[in-house]
């Protein structure tokens, strides 16, 4: 959802609203199609059975194709894991950053081993009017760079907001889904109060149409960038096991497939018209103090915990399934 501002405005409202909807509606029926062989495996007609994603595939198709589907789900899951990782951990060093606390780190590589300090100082400065800000009495805001970039490139850092990372979800990563579903549900219930926040900054920013054409100019990673939000199928095993027997699957998936593509598009499209040059990753700014510190803080909460509770999510994928 972060870089749907960003597409919006390289590839236009139409055809990214085009996408959003048909791979929407796709992953959607692929989901629905999922539960289904599930259930026609034997046995598994109330989904009894905790079958695994790939074990799905060894029963109906055989080993050779368990073998190909389990490395494909390995190296989807490991990605995002690791990603979300990262995106975490840099939150917090940015934060810290930009509150004048600074980030600390140890530097394993390249020799020697030290600690090592950043400061959001290191970053460029960008003026207001690449952001689009036009109420604020300072000329210029930072922000927009990625924390402890002023080391050589390759460099092996530990950082604080790795540990404090840890800290914060190691503990969830070794609960099943049932024991920290009551931590989803309360990610949920953020994303949606901070996605609410959001769009009123963006309207209270202002919208203007000549930041969002209909049609764009360049759609090359168009299809890559929605489809990396509807990743849910993945899911779907844990979730018809995990389930209540009361809970019907085709209404979860068709609310939360709904549900999802309609708030990609209104925070993309007010996005994309509030910001002018907005950055591939629209919280850049806001973590920056771009939009005030009530929107900085929100920002960086909702990196930190809609970003970080997906990381026991993917631990449980890859370590119990």
């Amino acid at each position: 959802m972060l870089a749907l501002p960003a597409t919006y405005q390289l590839a236009g409202f139409i055809p990214t609203t085009v996408a959003i909807v048909v791979v929407c509606t796709l992953c959607a029926f692929c989901a629905l199609n999922l539960a289904n062989v599930i259930s026609k495996a034997p046995g598994n007609s109330n989904f009894e059975r905790e079958l695994e994603y790939s074990e799905t595939f060894r029963i109906f198709w055989g080993h050779k194709w368990f073998v190909i589907t389990q490395i494909a789900f390995f190296v989807c899951i490991l990605c995002q894991t690791v990603a979300s990782i990262v995106d975490t951990a840099q939150v917090v060093d940015e934060f810290m950053g930009t509150k004048g606390t600074n980030g600390w780190g140890v530097r394993l590589y390249p020799r020697p081993v030290e600690f090592i300090e950043w400061d959001s100082g290191v970053c460029l400065e960008h003026t207001d009017a690449d952001f689009g800000i036009n109420n604020r009495d300072d000329d210029t805001i930072r922000g927009g760079c990625d924390p402890f970039s002023d080391q050589p490139e390759g460099a092996l850092i530990i950082t604080l907001g790795y540990l404090l990372s840890a800290l914060a979800f190691l503990p969830l990563g070794l609960m099943d889904l049932k024991e920290n579903a009551a931590w989803q549900i309360f990610g949920f219930l953020f994303l949606l109060t901070v996605s609410v926040q959001f769009i009123f900054v963006f309207m209270q920013q202002g919208l203007s149409f000549g930041n969002l054409s209909l049609w764009g100019s360049t759609w090359g990673h168009l299809f890559g960038i929605v489809l990396f939000n509807f990743t849910a199928v993945t899911t779907v095993p844990s979730l018809l096991y995990e389930k209540a027997p009361s809970v019907g699957v085709p209404h979860v998936i068709h609310t939360a497939s709904i549900l999802s593509a309609v708030l990609y598009i209104v925070v993309g499209a007010l996005g994309a018209m509030a910001i002018p040059n907005v950055s591939e990753n629209m919280l850049s700014s806001m973590i920056a103090g771009a939009f005030g510190t009530t929107t900085q803080i929100g920002a960086s909460l909702f990196a930190f915990v809609i970003i970080g509770l997906g990381i026991p999510l993917f631990r449980y994928e890859l370590y119990d399934k």
